[in-house]
């Protein structure tokens, strides 16, 4: 299952730039202009792999450490995953117009303080219930746990923008509208992101059960001040070497037939007025443009995937772990899925070079539906046997 959702992802996130069609063309010589922009590409990667483990470690372990302030309830890790995904959905939308508005170098800036300091003050508060844990009331573990929650939410907040920043726009310029190294960037982007998925938490997990929780938290904590200085660098060196990415395209023209105000009945969401009303305004906006989009049917049953409790992320992972399931086993768990996705990235050019976009697309969707059932089937007649 996790093989064929990645193939899925990979198809929706690599479409070809605006302008051109999908059909396949002849892949490019490795020129030497290529092989420069492959060669600036290999600092972004190295940029991403420290943003993205630090991610990986931190949303693992939030979820693992939340269930050491509370070993008897699902609620707070419970409510650390609704909240961090309501200020994905909440802010999405304000994320994606502050990277249009602004220049790309103070964007990926603000996305990567904004993510590493939020989790070294989390990962240092982590530290320090967990090590004091005999020594607080209910309601200091439960300021710890809010505390944690409004952490994760700023986290999540800056994580997309370094994402949206990275694989939606510094890798297309970094590319040069050369296809085949589009192609390229775009395959190694998602390993490097693979990989972190693999390593972070399995790492997490041994770490936990070789020193102790409240060390790994400080672990955590260092690798966050750490990377940030690293990502500062790396940035700033792929800026510099990319001269496309101080130059801001043009935005859209207020008279597109996806605008704002024109799929807003000509008016667009007040730019003065109570910023509650101007909020839901253009949130009402941007539903609308989702709504006529030509994807929208598409992305609909994609996303309804993860309404799949056969993930290892969040609410599971802390289920499991009630249940007495070891934090290395879940993290072996969550690595074992991730190499497995990772053929993804070498499997979706093949098969779109052999069957097509649109036949790898279709049997893809299928491989989900015929890993999907026997789970489901399990689930429900083996119930009782589980119960028991």
């Amino acid at each position: 299952n996790s093989f064929c959702t990645l193939l899925n992802y990979d198809m929706t996130s690599s479409s070809p730039p605006k302008g051109q069609t999908g059909a396949e063309a002849p892949p490019d010589a490795e020129s030497e202009a290529s092989q420069a922009k492959l060669a600036d590409a290999r600092l972004l990667y190295a940029s991403y792999f420290f943003a993205a483990w630090g991610d990986r470690m931190w949303k693992f372990a939030a979820v693992v450490f939340l269930l050491e302030i509370f070993p008897d309830t699902l609620l707070p890790a419970s409510l650390f995953g609704f909240c961090e995904s309501a200020s994905g959905i909440a802010f999405g939308a304000s994320v994606g117009d502050f990277i249009d508005a602004n220049d790309r170098l103070p964007v990926i800036r603000r996305s990567i303080a904004g993510q590493n300091v939020t989790i070294f003050f989390a990962s240092l508060l982590f530290a320090y219930a967990i090590y004091e844990l005999t020594t607080w009331t209910d309601a200091g573990k439960w300021l710890v746990v809010w505390l944690i929650i409004i952490a994760g939410m700023i986290a999540k907040v800056a994580s997309t923008m370094n994402k949206v920043s990275i694989h939606k726009d510094w890798c297309v310029v970094v590319a040069g509208g050369v296809r085949s190294v589009q192609t390229r960037v775009n395959a190694n982007m998602r390993r490097v992101d693979m990989i972190c998925s693999i390593c972070a938490p399995l790492f997490v997990g041994v770490s936990s059960a070789v020193i102790k929780p409240a060390a790994t938290c400080l672990v955590i904590a260092v690798w966050a001040a750490c990377s940030m200085w690293v990502e500062y660098q790396l940035s700033q060196r792929v800026y510099d070497a990319v001269p496309g990415l101080a130059i801001k395209p043009p935005k859209e023209a207020p008279d597109s037939p996806t605008s704002p105000s024109r799929l807003d009945g000509g008016h667009a969401p007040p730019g003065k007025s109570n910023p509650v009303s101007a909020y839901f305004a253009r949130q009402s906006v941007i539903l609308k443009q989702y709504w006529h989009h030509r994807a929208f049917a598409v992305s609909i049953p994609y996303a309804l995937l993860y309404m799949s409790v056969l993930s290892l992320h969040g609410t599971m992972v802390s289920y499991l772990r009630a249940l007495g399931v070891a934090d290395f086993w879940l993290a072996f768990g969550r690595a074992l899925g991730a190499f497995v996705a990772i053929g993804s990235t070498y499997a979706v050019p093949r098969m779109v070079a052999r069957m097509g976009l649109i036949r790898t697309g279709v049997s893809t969707l299928w491989g989900q539906v015929f890993c999907l059932t026997p789970l489901f089937l399990a689930f429900i007649f083996l119930a009782g046997d589980w119960d028991a």
